[in-house]
């Protein structure tokens, strides 16, 4: 699961995943009422796997439009000067 212990809660509260008013064990109990455990090990390496890639995607994406929007006037002049 993605938290067993209450340290896993504040890490993810670190890391800006988790918000709210609730206590670390507070949040943690739950989390773990509203989410079954994962029984079958298959899954669980999937959904890492599904998180791990989505992850890499968005950071990809969060790069690309950080050039793109800081050189944009270059990104335009450039081509325009070529062709003009």
């Amino acid at each position: 699961m993605l938290m067993n212990r209450e340290e896993d809660v504040h890490e993810l509260r670190v890391k800006r995943i988790l918000h709210g008013d609730l206590s670390d064990q507070h949040a943690l109990g739950f989390v773990m009422n509203l989410v079954r455990p994962l029984c079958i090990p298959d899954h669980y390496a999937r959904i890492q796997r599904q998180l791990e890639a989505y992850k890499r995607k968005r950071w990809v994406w969060i790069a690309l439009h950080r050039f793109v929007y800081g050189n944009f006037k270059t990104i335009v002049t450039v081509p325009l000067s070529v062709l003009l």
